[in-house]
């Protein structure tokens, strides 16, 4: 089995898992109506047997899919580092756009766990792991290239560590609010336990993206390419997307906005994070080609 193989059966396990995870739901341990508003109340009643088996299967999967993930994401590290001669943080797996995809899926699968840990929240659980599997997935189905690209010199950086590591943590908490928005309009979360949450990981996301993205981003552009700033369609588009999750907090700083508009509006902004990293890579060219996005049908 190669890398690739790899990551796309770790995101086979993320899939079952979040299913699972879902699925346990079904089977508290006291029956209780069906509602939206006790939706997320069957999350922290007791589970029957069959819920608590359900459950440990769930983690089972995930945990699995995420050794493989990491134990992947080693492999091509150590790879990097023997063909460059060089240390491990100017060797970073993210030269590609599908290496950074699937660090991004990796990332987002951990903060789910992490923050699901602290929530006790299946639902939430499920929808981190669901979006880094379905990630995977989708990276096997449309042929992304996989084959690893040696540093151009503009990566072989030590901010690229600080830069890349921080950028995709605060795209997972990014994903993860858009996750409990999508359960919140979907009637999968009562507004009065997603909202709070929403509100949580917005603002988390936004401090470290405009610590990892913009701060730390501009100091690497500076010493790669002599300038701050360049006004580059990647870098214009993560400012477009800063100001989106800012424009959230702005209006809603006195809880002002309605959980269900607060949620409309997060799954908005996260559709334009998706653009950024996404569409900016399909449509645009410029200094961050390098990432540029090449499918096969």
């Amino acid at each position: 089995m190669n890398i690739e193989e790899l990551f796309t059966l770790s995101g086979t396990g993320l899939v079952i898992g979040a299913l699972l995870s879902w699925l346990s739901l079904a089977f508290t341990a006291r029956r209780v109506p069906a509602s939206a508003a006790q939706t997320q109340a069957n999350s922290r009643q007791p589970l029957s047997s069959g819920g608590k088996a359900l459950r440990v299967f769930s983690l089972a999967a995930a945990l699995l899919a995420l050794i493989g993930l990491g134990w992947g994401l080693l492999d091509r590290w150590r790879w990097y580092m023997w063909q460059m001669n060089t240390d491990w943080f100017l060797s970073f797996p993210t030269a590609t756009f599908y290496e950074s995809a699937v660090f991004c899926a990796f990332l987002t699968a951990l903060a789910s766990a992490a923050c699901s840990s602290v929530r006790r929240s299946p639902q939430l659980f499920g929808g981190g792991i669901m979006l880094s599997g379905i990630v995977l997935l989708a990276l096997n189905l449309y042929a992304v290239p996989t084959a690893p690209v040696l540093f151009l010199p503009a990566l072989q950086s030590y901010w690229l560590v600080a830069h890349v590591t921080l950028s995709f943590t605060a795209y997972a908490l990014f994903g993860l609010s858009a996750c409990a928005g999508a359960a919140l309009l979907c009637g999968g979360a009562a507004p009065e336990t997603a909202a709070p949450l929403i509100r949580r990981l917005n603002l988390l996301g936004l401090v470290i993206f405009t610590i990892g993205g913009l701060f730390f981003g501009s100091i690497w552009a500076h010493h790669s390419w002599g300038r701050f700033w360049a006004w580059d369609p990647k870098e214009t588009w993560a400012f477009i997307t800063w100001c989106a999750f800012l424009a959230i907090l702005h209006f809603d700083h006195r809880r002002e906005l309605p959980p269900r508009k607060l949620a409309a509006a997060t799954l908005a902004a996260f559709a334009v994070l998706i653009f950024t990293y996404v569409g900016v890579n399909i449509f645009f060219a410029g200094l961050h080609s390098y990432a540029a996005l090449e499918v096969s049908p």
